[in-house]
């Protein structure tokens, strides 16, 4: 190989290896921007709901879906805290049998029934907002 020639592949080699780097730092700079965007919606969805806001949000919410689920869970504080964590909603209030939450958007109220079931209604402004939050948790 004659200097000429290893000076034309190192080129190619350089100028491969520059395009390469150039779109790992672009995916870098736009998976950061994701992460940091990801975050701000985080923060809005963390500001915790009252439950006075819930019900003005639930009067207008038109979206609505209905399911029955069997349940060993006879305690109500129990079952929100079961599915707070399995189901990744935040709590608003615990009364007796029955619960409210929400998880950005969609609202939750869960009502204990006998023999060991439950009855699920979830709220939200649109029915593909409440397909995606069952499917999201096999629920669907």
């Amino acid at each position: 190989m004659t200097l000429q020639q290893g000076y034309t592949k190192n080129t190619k080699w350089s100028s491969c290896n520059n395009h390469i780097l150039g779109v790992l730092l672009t995916n870098l700079v736009s998976s950061l921007l994701s992460f940091e965007l990801d975050d701000e919606i985080e923060e809005e969805e963390e500001e915790q709901l009252s439950t006075q806001a819930f019900g003005q949000r639930w009067v207008q919410y038109k979206a609505e879906r209905d399911k029955l689920f069997e349940c060993p869970v006879q305690d109500g504080e129990k079952l929100a805290e079961t599915l707070a964590k399995s189901w990744q909603i935040r709590l608003v209030e615990v009364i007796g049998q029955e619960f409210i939450a929400y998880e950005g958007s969609i609202l939750i109220h869960v009502v204990m029934q006998p023999q060991g079931r439950f009855k699920l209604t979830i709220r939200a402004q649109t029915m593909r907002q409440i397909d995606a939050f069952l499917l999201k948790r096999h629920l669907s």
